[in-house]
């Protein structure tokens, strides 16, 4: 089972004139004075098994020991505590969801089927975690959790995902996609549990972020036209707008907003054939890689004037190497080591 298929995978080339950083800043970055500057990470070990970490201020604390692969995917700072959501496979075979407070594990399910956690908040000190665990049938069935207790979103009788969470009061939001009868995917969210659809199931649609503002719901993610290009979307209370012009493959991966300004980040296919990571304010796209080697944005986050984003950039030998950008700015984390990305960043 594929966890989020943000791309089809067919290299087109495209028109678009590109920009970005030219040098890799391998010194960490300061972030504005009182503030920390948060980061889950991916690294592969020496035995070749994936560890889940966080960073905080360039300090890195391992969550995973790598004798079994595990995966940061979340991240959300509540105080003095550090929260991350993932997932970590079992001795025999399968991902268990969980998420980690403070480095100290707590497990979602029981090892027995494949069980992803994807995205983490906080609210009212309740902790809501959102994934997706396969049934009896092997369906992947959307899910969050509050405090442990699983929610089903889904009636597993097709494959659906949640990919993202927010709570605001007393409702919960989340993101995802589900398969319609006739194979497609559809972008949805649910509050409280109540599904709305994104998209019309004609063709594939993915809704990876999503996020809450002055009581209006954004959600990022991408829609497939009828050429087979998936085009960069968010939706504002259901009503899409494409970021990208449906040349090329493009996808939003993250959302956020800072006063009336709505940010995306993600990647459009450049030149040369390669991801591009790009972040959009309020619809215009900014490149932050030239287009030589795969780069993706799968997070932002805005801190006062500061933009910061983070994700990979693929090396001259094929490896994804962690990195983020502070107002387009390039901070490579973890030079030419084996594959690393970062999922989630957070300045508080």
């Amino acid at each position: 089972m594929t966890r989020n298929v943000l791309f089809c995978f067919i290299y087109l080339i495209t028109g678009l004139s590109l920009t970005g950083c030219s040098q890799q800043d391998t010194e960490a970055l300061t972030t504005s004075s009182g503030t920390s500057l948060y980061l889950a990470n991916n690294m592969r070990s020496s035995s070749g098994n994936n560890i889940a970490a966080y960073s905080a201020n360039g300090t890195t604390v391992s969550l995973t020991n790598g004798s079994q692969s595990g995966f940061a995917t979340s991240l959300f700072i509540s105080g003095s505590d550090v929260y991350v959501a993932g997932y970590e496979y079992s001795t025999s075979g399968y991902p268990i969801a969980k998420y980690w407070k403070n480095g100290t594990a707590v497990n979602l399910t029981d090892g027995t089927s494949n069980a992803y956690a994807s995205s983490i908040t906080i609210s009212d000190g309740n902790v809501y975690v959102s994934g997706f665990v396969d049934n009896s049938k092997g369906n992947s069935v959307a899910v969050y959790w509050k405090n442990g207790t699983k929610v089903e979103l889904t009636d597993g009788s097709t494959d659906a995902y949640a990919n993202a969470i927010a709570v605001s009061g007393n409702d919960v939001y989340v993101a995802g996609t589900t398969q319609n009868t006739t194979g497609h995917n559809v972008a949805v969210y649910w509050k409280n549990g109540a599904a709305a659809s994104l998209s019309d199931g004609t063709t594939d649609a993915f809704a990876n972020a999503i996020t809450l503002s002055n009581s209006n719901v954004y959600i990022a993610g991408n829609v497939y036209n009828n050429s087979g290009i998936a085009v960069a979307t968010y939706w504002t209370n259901g009503s899409a707008v494409t970021l990208s012009n449906g040349n090329s493959n493009a996808t939003a991966n993250a959302i956020t907003t800072s006063g009336n300004d709505i940010y995306a980040a993600g990647a459009v296919t450049g030149n040369s054939r390669k991801y591009v990571s790009a972040y959009w304010k309020n619809g215009t796209e900014n490149t932050l890689t030239d287009g030589l080697l795969d780069a993706e944005a799968k997070a932002i986050y805005i801190s006062g004037n500061d933009i910061y984003l983070a994700g990979y950039i693929t090396n001259s030998s094929g490896n994804k190497t962690a990195v983020y950008w502070k107002n387009g700015t390039l901070v490579n984390l973890s030079g030419n080591s084996a594959d690393a990305l970062i999922n989630a960043i957070v300045v508080k």
